[in-house]
């Protein structure tokens, strides 16, 4: 686990617990898979007056993945029913549904090319890649692959872009915006689920993905990550999912500008490694703090 603190002196945690979780000069992320190593951008909104405003905007990008939450199929104890009508869905299919659109016909040809009828794929390619009926929780394969991934993009936090205030309502426009061109930058990325919460303290997008590669071995149409960024043109190698998530931050900071909104300069921080014991003892110490 990796802590980042955006001023000198801070040093708290962010729990990974649903909505990014954000406190004066802090910005922390709980980074899985490919995503070793990713800083926060600091956002500062433009103001007509003459007097310093020193309140700071957070950037956040990660995700832990639960379609139940995203679609408020329960409501959890940080929502305000009464907003969430408010909530904006862009997109909501079915996981099982999702992968039918996007890996039958490859399985079809699979199966077309195996001689002996052990070989073919019988029960759909989710159970042939997780060993698992379709999940609204991400199912992690052995090799590491994820049913599907989420990405959790807020600018701000409570204090300055909370729910009801000003802000929230250009911040509110900036991530639809960003939403609405996800898709068409990011091809391999098939978004089967994307909503907008504005029911919780500060609005944030959650967009649900399934990425796609291609191959010359087995199904030729895969889950695959790593391969459906280099398709994308983002490379190979460990700092591939760094230079999209740079490029997808670089996206969200034009859009911001565009709407009156200051980025300042990264704020350096430094990282830190937990053991699980450490882990367990920091998010009880901590716990209070972002609540």
């Amino acid at each position: 686990f990796f802590l980042f603190g955006a001023r000198k002196g801070v040093q708290r945690e962010r729990l990974p617990l649903g909505e990014p979780r954000t406190c004066d000069g802090l910005l922390s992320q709980v980074l899985r898979g490919y995503q070793r190593q990713a800083g926060g951008k600091l956002l500062k909104r433009k103001h007509n007056r003459k007097e310093k405003d020193d309140r700071q905007n957070y950037l956040a990008l990660s995700g832990k993945g639960s379609l139940s939450h995203n679609n408020r199929t329960f409501k959890p104890k940080n929502v305000d029913s009464s907003r969430t009508p408010h909530n904006i869905t862009f997109i909501k299919e079915s996981i099982a549904e999702a992968y039918d659109k996007c890996f039958a016909e490859a399985v079809e040809r699979y199966n077309a090319r195996q001689k002996r009828s052990d070989r073919r794929i019988k029960d759909g390619y989710f159970r042939y890649a997780f060993s698992h009926a379709p999940s609204n929780n991400v199912i992690t394969a052995p090799d590491k692959r994820k049913s599907f991934y989420e990405d959790i993009v807020q600018i701000g936090c409570k204090d300055d872009t909370g729910v009801g205030s000003p802000d929230s309502v250009v911040a509110i426009q900036c991530l639809t915006e960003y939403m609405q061109g996800f898709s068409k930058r990011n091809p391999n990325f098939y978004v089967f689920n994307a909503v907008l919460h504005a029911d919780e303290a500060t609005p944030h997008l959650h967009i649900d993905y399934i990425p796609i590669g291609h191959y010359k071995r087995g199904v030729d149409t895969q889950n695959g990550l790593a391969q459906a960024l280099k398709e994308m043109g983002y490379g190979e190698g460990e700092n591939t999912i760094s230079r999209w998530r740079t490029a997808e931050c670089n996206v969200l900071t034009e859009i911001c500008r565009s709407h009156g909104i200051e980025i300042s300069e990264p704020t350096k921080g430094r990282g830190y490694t937990y053991t699980v014991e450490q882990y367990k003892q920091h998010k009880a110490k901590w716990k209070d703090s972002f609540l």
